[in-house]
């Protein structure tokens, strides 16, 4: 467990409530999420259920009627034709990075993440028993990567990217351009990307993009996609469309 990181954000609650407790008046920075509760429809929806007896044992990817419903949705504003077995959800949006980590990671693999960001990413691929390399988003390049920094941060074990778009915490965006060369080397040097979307309703037309380049194309070894897409904070369920590996045919 030693292995495993935190997310000093927490900790930071944990104070900010003590202080809360003894009278304070704090505005609160440091946890992601809306300053609203849970909309009466959902409260309504998720009572209704549990009226209707639907408290027992599910699928281990999540009922298939929501399922069905997640690949239409996310299909419609990727442009993509989504299956629902590939679609898996989890109480959480780690749960899900943590189990395409664990399945694309072994040992003396490398994987990118951008720096600064979502503490977890580190956390998790170190627990897989790889080599974490943080690519720096910088305040004067608009927070968007360096590409030629990050084509030289890509070697041998290098096995995954990890792209965040919008970005947590610092609310840049990848360009186009960006996009269409992270695709490129992923194709290049036969890599994984595993794309967290939890911000992504804020960029449809990125998704878009995203989803269409990173793919690679029928009959090609290509760049494989793990996305990792959150849904409101109000009640997340977040939802996984990959991991996807397409090989020669």
């Amino acid at each position: 467990m030693s292995r495993l990181g935190t997310e000093t954000a927490f900790e930071v609650l944990a104070k900010a409530r003590a202080l809360e407790a003894k009278g304070r008046d704090i505005v609160h920075l440091e946890i992601g999420e809306p300053d609203f509760d849970t909309p009466p429809s959902v409260v309504s929806a998720g009572v209704a259920a549990l009226e209707r007896g639907e408290t027992h044992y599910t699928p281990s990817a999540g009922v298939i009627e929501l399922r069905d419903a997640i690949a239409a949705y996310l299909g419609a504003r990727r442009g993509l034709s989504i299956d629902p077995t590939q679609v898996v959800v989890t109480p959480g949006a780690k749960p899900i990075m943590f189990y395409a980590l664990l399945a694309l990671l072994d040992a003396g693999d490398e994987a990118i993440y951008p720096d600064p960001g979502f503490p977890i990413y580190a956390s998790m691929i170190d627990f897989a028993g790889a080599r974490g390399v943080p690519l720096p988003l910088r305040e004067r390049d608009d927070f968007e990567p360096d590409l030629d920094e990050l084509r030289h941060l890509v070697t041998d074990r290098t096995k995954v990217i990890v792209l965040n778009s919008p970005h947590n915490p610092t609310g840049g965006m990848l360009s186009d351009e960006a996009i269409r060369e992270i695709a490129r080397l992923a194709r290049e040097r036969d890599l994984w990307v595993l794309s967290d979307e939890i911000y992504g309703e804020l960029a449809r037309h990125q998704l878009r993009l995203l989803h269409r380049d990173v793919r690679p194309a029928r009959g090609s070894r290509g760049a494989h996609d793990a996305a990792a897409r959150s849904g409101s904070h109000a009640r997340r369920v977040p939802r996984a469309p990959g991991c996807h590996r397409e090989g020669p045919e």
